[in-house]
């Protein structure tokens, strides 16, 4: 069950050897912590493990923090139609603990919201440590940064880079994508080696896949000219142009005034 706003998957990239490395994590029972890079996959990862327990009708629960920013203790029951300690509930008559996932910590960016998230997962902590297993995903950076985090979460299991093998699968279902990681300089095979560039670099075809485009993408030297590219075929070449770059002027200022990443209106 995903307790937030679902946003499928652009790209389908089989990481079989982390989702088997996160699986045994769970099995030790322990909380523990995703971590990598932006980009690296860690939502993709989860959604397939939400998918592999949903089938074992193991209760499998993902909390997106991005969706809830201001969820406090006192406020969850408002929020989730729920009180925390009604989770332990779904573990009744089943041998096998609960996995409650919170995902995408590093989407607080104040201190206030980050301090009420902390308090909240002290006490999803304290009130479902019988019944359920829990697991926190944070960007590498913000990890780092969290000292506190490491005293609750001890476990640490970091999704980094794509490896060949992982590549190759793709690469079997798209050939454009194959030539052009072949084809391409070496900056621009470093890039193609983060799940999200990748995902650009899909939409991007499905927009335009003469042989002129593919040469000049495989010019390509930074993730800056990866992303300009994709803002111009999916913004700038388009029949609307102009409510679109009003839209998302808006929709930027908006998130900077309310320092969240996630506007409901």
């Amino acid at each position: 069950t995903r307790l937030n706003q679902n946003n499928d998957s652009k790209i389908s990239i089989n990481r079989r050897n982390h989702l088997e490395g996160i699986t045994k994590l769970l099995f030790e029972n322990e909380n523990f912590v995703i971590c990598g890079e932006a980009g690296m996959g860690k939502t993709h990862l989860i959604n397939e493990l939400e998918l592999r327990y949903n089938s074992k009708f193991i209760p499998f629960l993902v909390l997106s923090v991005e969706s809830f920013i201001n969820l406090r203790i006192d406020n969850f029951k408002q929020l989730l139609g729920f009180e925390i300690e009604a989770l332990n509930d779904l573990c009744d008559n089943i041998n096998h603990k609960g996995v409650l996932v919170i995902e995408g910590f590093d989407a607080l960016r104040d201190d206030e919201s980050r301090g009420n998230w902390k308090n909240l997962i002290n006490h999803f902590v304290q009130a479902l440590n019988e019944n359920w297993q829990i697991a926190l995903s944070i960007r590498l950076f913000d990890y780092e940064k969290t000292n506190w985090i490491n005293s609750i979460f001890k476990p640490k299991y970091e999704i980094g880079i794509l490896e060949e093998p992982e590549l190759e699968d793709l690469f079997n279902e798209n050939g454009d994508i194959k030539r052009i990681y072949e084809e391409g300089n070496d900056k621009l095979r470093e890039i193609l080696k983060i799940p999200f560039y990748l995902t650009l670099l899909k939409d991007i075809l499905l927009n335009d896949s003469s042989e002129g485009e593919i040469q000049n993408i495989k010019l390509i030297k930074s993730e800056n000219d990866l992303l300009s590219k994709y803002w111009k075929k999916r913004c700038e070449d388009t029949h609307n142009i102009m409510p679109k770059k009003e839209f998302l002027w808006e929709l930027t200022g908006k998130m900077i005034e309310k320092k969240e990443l996630t506007i409901i209106e």
